[in-house]
């Protein structure tokens, strides 16, 4: 049986300015409320909460009905919408909606695979080729005098290890206007 208790939001920044200077525990004690609740409150936004709003603390019976059911955290409902994170989400999803997410990434990344071929190099920030850092005004230089001489985009992109966006960007004048061709 879950037990259900309405806590004024009043109450719960108070409790949040404690426990800056309390430990939970004695936080816990003072307002009767679990440590784990006290724990759920860290991801609060308060311009979620209208000045009227409750928080609802729900308390799980320490045996669970189904034993192989895993533990999940405390849910904390704010205004009608709960907030505990997206892995409460995904277990309350039921498992027929979450095979089908799972699906339709596999099938993503599949057609991806497709599209680019087995040899494909990935770019962008979570690339494989090794670049870190922004382009320097000597790089930027070097990237204009190459695609005036007529190297493609994308052979300009591999040997700076960038992503073609990137050159075609500096081509455009989107980025890194204002470096001259001529050093200062």
């Amino acid at each position: 049986m879950k037990r259900i208790r309405r806590i004024p939001f009043e109450e719960v920044i108070h409790m949040t300015r404690m426990l800056l200077t309390m430990p939970p525990s004695e936080v816990a004690a003072h307002f009767d409320v679990s440590t784990a609740f006290l724990d759920s409150l860290y991801h609060i936004d308060p311009a979620h909460i209208r000045h009227k709003g409750m928080i609802y603390e729900y308390e799980v019976p320490d045996e669970p009905d189904e034993p192989d059911e895993p533990e999940t955290p405390e849910v904390i409902e704010i205004c009608g919408v709960e907030y505990s994170g997206a892995a409460l989400k995904l277990l309350r999803m039921g498992k027929e909606k979450r095979m089908q997410l799972e699906l339709q990434a596999k099938q993503r990344a599949e057609r991806k695979a497709q599209r680019l071929g087995p040899n494909a190099k990935t770019y962008g920030r979570r690339s494989t080729l090794g670049r870190t850092g922004p382009l320097t005004p000597d790089e930027v230089r070097e990237i204009k005098k190459l695609l005036s001489e007529g190297l493609s985009g994308r052979a300009v992109a591999r040997q700076f290890k960038i992503s073609p966006a990137t050159v075609r960007r500096v081509r455009t004048g989107q980025s890194h206007r204002f470096v001259t061709d001529t050093p200062e």
